[in-house]
């Protein structure tokens, strides 16, 4: 029973750890970029060994990689209701025009993650790995759930699920790029309730017709 306990004591130990390890490495690379930060600088400011940090995680790229993975858990997930499909249940313009009012007060009330999406696309170009940490961990999972959704919306009988999912986060998306990000709502403001609006009326409306 000792050991048990001893060993449950370790595992928590060792989860604290790697969470203030991911907590400093976001700092890093949200100070720093990507390129500049290395396993030296994150272990300081965690307060580490670099050996711990080695220890937890394999390199640079699966730290960042496990930053995601965490955005996702732990906000994402709540957001699309990835793991309680009923969440996504009711009348489609209520369903819709609930989702995207979520994801943008959540991106407007989390300076973190619109940092984090200017890192993605800042450095993406010479890491292509971290536009493929983004993809497979966040985007395509998100996708995925609203492919699913309107597939299965009897109701609005659209044609191509996938490309209307696309449309619809790909317009909230640009929407947080443009607003929040390159700072746009100071030269040429939106208000968020008018681009969901428009976007819930085109595909239900759309969808009703076809």
């Amino acid at each position: 029973m000792v050991q048990t306990k001893n060993g449950n004591r370790e595992r928590k130990k060792s989860t604290e750890k790697g969470k203030i390890i991911l907590a400093a490495a976001m700092e890093e690379f949200l100070a720093n970029g990507y390129a500049a930060t290395s396993m030296d600088r994150i272990a300081t400011r965690a307060g580490v060994s670099k050996a711990t940090v080695y220890n937890h995680f394999q390199d640079k790229q699966e730290l960042f990689t496990a930053i995601v993975k965490q955005l996702t858990e732990g906000r994402i997930r709540k957001i699309f209701n990835l793991e309680d499909p009923q969440g996504m249940e009711g009348q489609p313009r209520i369903v819709l025009r609930r989702l995207g009012t979520k994801v943008l007060k959540e991106a407007s009330n989390s300076p973190d993650i619109i940092d984090f999406m200017r890192l993605i696309i800042g450095e993406s170009g010479r890491f292509p790995e971290l536009g493929q940490a983004y993809i497979n961990n966040l985007a395509k999972p998100v996708i995925g759930t609203l492919t699913k959704y309107f597939a299965s919306c009897r109701e609005l009988k659209i044609a191509d699920p996938e490309a209307t999912a696309r449309v619809f986060m790909g317009t909230i998306v640009y929407y947080i790029v443009l607003q929040e990000a390159l700072k746009a709502k100071e030269v040429m403001p939106m208000e968020s309730d008018r681009l969901i609006d428009t976007l819930v009326d085109a595909i239900v409306i759309k969808g009703n017709r076809e």
